[in-house]
């Protein structure tokens, strides 16, 4: 085989080589290819026809190479899950490394910013184009901007038709969840949700099987047959990004959140890209989390917050003792008989389809930094260092408070807002996506589902 020399600004490779060599070093050249694919993919982009692929042209001067599309097609590859890793030790930012930014074309991105309806940021959430009710094939859903790093969470809006809405909803599981998976997340405007009931029908038409918490977290209303409202949580203060149940061994997958009526101002859904996240986090913070995970210590006591009856669903301390070593947690007691519990997780996971390194923990949530300053000194003081919740590194180590913001201020460039309508369903991979909301006034009405448990989040030896 001939060994053509390509030449794509500062990356230089043959064809028949395994290595190519580029101003971060030598990379395999099917992990940058993997690695342009995923940027694609996280900002939002896709293959849709000839005019935006992204390819690769044999130039005799790496000069010339920003003034060709490429011609190479990789639009097979958009179903391998990239290889990651030794591109982000090169370069926490993919936006920023040279063969990654000489691999989308000018053409390519002219493309991706003329054919937005409107602004992609903007806050009813649309991005891409309306499906008409009909599921769309990966040939005919048009990009988002790939360089916007909030706008590319933007989840793409898939409408569903005003009659016979379930019916469709149906027929579009399969490209809904392929949305899902690909982008993290996909609302679905304009479905008859009006009770508990029609989110059952809902996850059972998209085929999401029921997930079972083993511990309670925040207070939530129970309709019946896994569905809830969310987490109960003052109207005027925002609710930071989250995963659902990343302290538990066996966590749901896909989490839904249907809107029945929507608040009056505000209250919009974040929803946090985690794999993104991961590349606006200090190096060495997550290093030390994915050599070392994380912990969480609950305390329960009698006289203050949610008892260990209610949050694990036992009646006696021998069934909790039973239970707590099957689901990963260790016991013991502190001052006054109150019951602590400790258990350590993995902080980043890989996604079990994606093959994507996540950023998977509440470390910062459940932290005490994270707690407004007088509650804290309030607390400290009526308990001491058994506070009811802390969080630290997977060695017992505590965090800083500088390090607790910077893992807020990861969430904070990461996330965008969808305003709510009623009739919305957001549709969230729980692993890639962290799901939040802004402050509102009104009386929303909300319903949601957690399902599909995968053991995503072994226990760390």
């Amino acid at each position: 085989m001939e060994n053509k020399i390509h030449h794509v600004r500062d990356v230089t490779f043959g064809e028949d080589a395994s290595r190519i060599r580029t101003g971060h070093g030598p990379q395999n050249a099917s992990t940058l290819r993997s690695v342009a694919m995923n940027y694609l993919r996280t900002m939002g982009g896709f293959l849709a026809d000839a005019e935006r692929r992204i390819a690769l042209s044999p130039h005799k001067t790496p000069r010339t190479s920003s003034a060709y599309p490429l011609s190479c097609d990789f639009a097979e590859e958009l179903d391998i899950a990239p290889a990651l890793s030794s591109f982000r030790r090169a370069c926490r930012r993919p936006e920023e490394h040279p063969a990654v930014r000489s691999l989308i074309s000018d053409r390519t991105r002219r493309a991706h910013l003329n054919q937005q309806p409107g602004h992609p940021g903007e806050p009813d959430g649309r991005s891409g184009e309306a499906t008409n009710g009909t599921p769309p094939s990966a040939a005919s859903t048009p990009p988002g901007p790939p360089y916007n790093l909030r706008s590319h969470m933007m989840p793409p809006t898939i409408p569903s038709p005003k009659e016979s809405a379930f019916d469709w909803l149906l027929d579009a599981a399969d490209h809904i969840r392929s949305t899902v998976r690909t982008r993290g997340a996909a609302l679905i405007r304009g479905l008859p949700i009006r009770e508990p009931g029609d989110l059952t029908i809902v996850r059972k038409f998209l085929g999401v099987q029921p997930y079972q918490a083993t511990e309670l977290f925040g207070q939530r209303t129970a309709y019946g047959d896994g569905v809830a409202s969310p987490i109960e949580w003052p109207a005027d203060r925002e609710l930071c990004p989250y995963q659902e149940e990343t302290f538990s061994a066996v966590v749901p997958s896909i989490a839904l959140t249907a809107c029945a009526r929507p608040p009056e101002t505000g209250g919009e859904a974040c929803l946090s890209d985690s794999r993104e996240l991961l590349h606006h986090l200090p190096d060495e913070l997550v290093r030390r989390f994915q050599e070392l995970g994380w912990t969480l210590t609950r305390v329960f006591r009698e006289e203050f917050g949610m008892k260990w009856r209610e949050a694990f669903g036992v009646d006696s301390h021998d069934a909790l003792i039973e239970l707590l070593p099957q689901i990963g947690i260790d016991h013991g007691r502190v001052s006054n008989g109150g019951l602590r519990t400790v258990r350590r997780r993995r902080a980043t996971v890989v996604h079990p389809q994606t093959g994507e390194e996540c950023w998977f923990n509440q470390v910062a949530f459940f932290n005490s930094a994270s707690v407004e300053p007088r509650a804290l000194a309030v607390l400290r003081r009526a308990f001491g260092p058994d506070i009811p919740m802390e969080t630290g590194y997977g060695d017992g180590s505590p965090l800083t408070e500088d390090e607790v913001s910077a893992i807020q201020d990861a969430y904070a460039k990461t996330s965008a807002a969808v305003r709510w309508q009623a009739g919305d369903l957001i549709v969230t991979d729980n692993v890639l996506t962290a799901q939040g909301r802004r402050p509102y006034t009104g009386n929303p009405l909300f319903f949601t589902y957690l399902g599909d448990p995968i053991p995503v989040n072994p226990l760390v030896s």
